[in-house]
């Protein structure tokens, strides 16, 4: 299978983003928010995500 490509640069824009498994991204919720939290340190930003069942809560926030 191949490697999904997320809009990553749209979702670092700040705002609270509600991510739905199979919809905006593939892998297990919470795995994606592992995955969330590497991109946010490779760019330089905070992530904080919440988890609720396939539904992720996203938002990037710069760090200081």
């Amino acid at each position: 299978m191949p490697k999904k490509i997320y809009p990553w640069a749209t979702w670092m824009n700040g705002e609270l983003h509600t991510l739905k498994r199979g919809t905006d991204f593939e892998k297990d919720p919470n795995e994606f928010g592992k995955t969330a939290r590497k991109y946010a340190r490779r760019y330089g930003k905070r992530a904080v995500v919440r988890t609720i069942g396939d539904q992720v809560f996203l938002q990037f926030f710069e760090t200081e």
